[in-house]
């Protein structure tokens, strides 16, 4: 019985509804227009107090919006849910449907799972490295032997060379170390390292005559024979969660610090993006830039500091051996247990009877107040003096602070050897920073008589191109102070000078730096007790030369490896390395915010020895780029393989365009036309010539010029002139 009661009360309502007036309106839902329909609809001015629209204008996932059908006259009609808002607009016969975004649905996207770092090719590398260093010493200035009478002096001299490379996170290197000191005694180290990366955080090492850690030892000479491990898990710090109500389906690209993270797919209705990778320590500025089909538009969220910051961050690491005939181990850990606590530890032993054991635990004050502290405590024993009885067990507590208010810093550290209390020394420090002056000072003293010292410096910011600054310092011995200046004529060139003081000297000094590419550096110094000219050149291999009035030195280091097929000079082995094809030769690259790094003659760039585990940034400035050469993002960040070569495909975000000169007919130059080539508008100045993208494939352009002219131009690969085809 109640059914067939409400089933008659739904036949009365819809007969009702089909007595709403027709009207032939635009219906527009949200700001997407759907078209001219015949609609039923009654209202009082804009106030819609009943309406029944078709269902064509409805999408797919706009079905939750019907609260039910109704034919009227053999035509299907839709009720709308009431909570969505219809506005009617007489001056443009508009119905207008405001979106309900609950109705359309949720949807969580996880940007750490959905912009994760993408799995690039890795290729093994093997190669041969070798490095050669030599120093001697001499007296230009006269009245000086160097040695025994002879006016030149050999001076300690290394040469090294070895065979390394990585497959499928194995790495091992075998190499030789010949090793000259001053006194001329020589010796020969043949020194080996095997690494294995057992998951992307922890990778296990040996060593036969190399530190724990190290890979390739190069001009290092070691005694240690033994094992390693390194563990490191990162905190990812993330943005808070990012609530949208998205109209339409859209794509949402993810900025953070203009730096583009990648893009998303969206559906309509209320998205909440979680996990947005932040920089760690930093003022982060996340910007949504967030596309459907009626265009772009824009949110953009600020970070303090000290928001997203996250716990979980562990790194550790671990070796054992023989160094020295001595067995030597160590071991160190750090955890963030949150964002406000942090917690370290450290181990270090010796069969001597040497050993050290220290912790700390590190707080970071309440968000925004700026303060941290920590407190730590270390009990150590010394190496044992031979003949001497065992030294005693040291307990030394320490404990520091940091205030930082705008743009005042303050910091404080206190150290207090237990059994030695007049060894306690304590140093304060303080910098403000109001551009364009710097202000710091620092005070430092032991408990003893005589063991005080104060600093004291003022920089000045003249423009963006010089700086002065003044510094000084005292204690119990007299004081000394120093004037100095610089001055940038250009990013390649640059001159400093200063003027040091003590009591009874004055030392002034000179300096000249020119930069004429990223890959090469030359210095010169100048002060009374010397004259020095230093050269570094960074071009498949590193070369640094040193020459001074009382002596000289120089020195070679690179690697002979295989890319492609083809033998290449680099700075070093690759068996953790990253190589980026850019497809443009000469370009100046930022690594990590490091400069020095220039792509090759076929536009690749390789970077060896990157951080274990860590992501690697790479930068492009405009303004380095070539004429002809656009790039679309400035930045990649890349994660690379813990063994191997990661490969980088990076050509398509270079776009390369020459000069072309177009001819509306063989005598006749195109002054002043417009190329359209690919629905891109390329103009031509006064003698025809315009920026055309290179392409490998033959093109057809439209070439217009004023009033009606046109005609249709054949671009071909390398092409330099070209003029209108025949008969277009």
């Amino acid at each position: 019985m109640g059914a067939l009661l409400t089933l008659g009360t739904a036949a009365l309502a819809g007969a009702a509804e089909c007595d709403l007036p027709e009207e032939l309106l635009g219906v527009r839902v949200g700001q997407v227009s759907r078209g001219t329909f015949v609609v039923r609809v009654q209202h009082e001015g804009e106030r819609v107090q009943g309406a029944l629209v078709p269902p064509e204008v409805l999408r797919g996932g706009e079905r939750s919006y019907v609260a039910g059908e109704v034919t009227c006259d053999g035509v299907t009609y839709v009720r709308l849910q009431p909570e969505l808002r219809l506005t009617y607009l007489q001056d443009t016969q508009e119905l207008r449907i405001a979106p309900a975004f609950a109705r359309l649905g949720q949807r969580e996207i996880d940007l750490r799972q959905a912009l994760r770092h993408p799995d690039y090719p890795v290729l093994p590398s093997l190669g041969v490295d070798f490095g050669a260093r030599a120093s001697a010493g001499y007296d230009l200035r006269g009245g000086n032997e160097a040695v025994s009478g002879f006016p030149l002096a050999l001076g300690p001299a290394q040469a090294y060379v070895g065979v390394g490379g990585s497959r499928q996170g194995l790495s091992g290197y075998v190499g030789v170390l010949y090793d000259r000191d001053s006194d001329q005694r020589s010796a020969v180290q043949l020194r080996a390292t095997a690494e294995y990366a057992v998951t992307p955080e922890l990778t296990l090492q040996a060593g036969y005559h190399a530190a724990a850690g190290v890979a390739q030892p190069e001009f290092t000479a070691s005694e240690f024979v033994g094992v390693s491990a390194r563990y490191r898990r990162d905190a990812v710090r993330v943005a808070p969660r990012i609530e949208l109500q998205l109209e339409n389906p859209s794509a949402i690209t993810v900025y953070v610090n203009n730096v583009r993270l990648g893009q998303v797919e969206a559906p309509a209705g209320e998205v909440s993006l979680r996990n947005v990778p932040l920089e760690p320590q930093a003022h982060n500025t996340v910007v949504l830039l967030i596309e459907d089909e009626t265009g772009f538009h824009q949110k953009t969220l600020e970070v303090p500091a000290d928001v997203g910051l996250q716990g979980g961050g562990l790194s550790a690491n671990f070796s054992l051996g023989r160094n020295a005939g001595l067995w030597v181990g160590s071991a160190a850990a750090q955890y963030a247990v949150n964002p406000g606590l942090g917690v370290a530890a450290q181990a270090r032993g010796s069969s001597n009877g040497a050993f050290s054991v220290g912790a700390q635990v590190r707080l970071m004050g309440p968000a925004g107040a700026g303060l941290a502290g920590s407190a730590g405590v270390l009990v150590s024993r010394a190496v044992p003096v031979l003949d001497e009885r065992s030294p005693p067990v040291q307990t030394t507590l320490s404990a520091s602070a940091d205030l930082v208010r705008g743009p005042l810093n303050v910091s404080a550290a206190l150290a207090v050897p237990l059994t030695q209390f007049s060894a306690s020394t304590l140093n304060l420090r303080a910098s403000y920073n109001a551009a364009p002056w710097f202000v710091s000072a620092r005070l430092g003293s032991a408990l003893t008589r005589d063991s005080w010292l104060v600093e004291a410096g003022l920089t000045r910011l003249i423009n963006d191109r010089s700086s002065a600054t003044l510094t000084a310092s005292a204690f119990p011995e007299g004081w000394r102070a120093q004037l100095s200046a610089q001055y940038r004529f250009s990013p390649k060139f640059q001159v400093s000078a200063g003027l040091g003081a003590a009591p009874g000297t004055l030392s002034p000094r000179v300096s000249v730096a020119y930069q004429p590419d990223p890959t090469q550096a030359m210095t010169l110094n100048a002060d009374l007790g010397d004259v020095t000219a230093t050269y570094a050149l960074t071009r498949g291999v590193d070369l640094g030369v040193q020459v001074s009035t009382r002596g000289a030195a120089a020195q070679v280091r690179g690697a002979l490896t295989s890319l492609d097929g083809r033998p290449q000079l680099v700075s070093g082995l690759s068996q953790r390395g990253l190589l980026v094809r850019t497809g443009v030769p000469g370009i100046p690259v930022l690594v990590n915010g490091s400069a020095g790094a220039v792509t090759n003659a076929r536009g690749e760039l390789l970077i060896t020895q990157v951080p274990a585990g860590e992501p690697v940034l790479i930068r492009v400035n405009p303004r380095d780029l070539p004429l002809g050469v656009s790039i679309g993002s400035v930045e990649l960040e890349v994660l690379p393989s813990m063994s191997g070569l990661t490969v980088v495909d990076w050509r398509e975000n270079f776009k390369v365009s020459t000069f072309v000169r177009f001819y509306w007919t063989a005598a006749e130059v195109a002054a002043s036309a417009d190329l359209y080539l690919n629905g891109e508008r390329i103009p031509l100045d006064d003698d025809g010539y315009g920026l055309v993208p290179q392409n490998a494939q033959v093109r057809n352009g439209d070439l217009r010029g004023a009033g009606d002219r046109r005609c249709t131009v054949r671009i071909t690969p390398g092409v330099q002139e070209v003029t209108c085809a025949p008969g277009s």
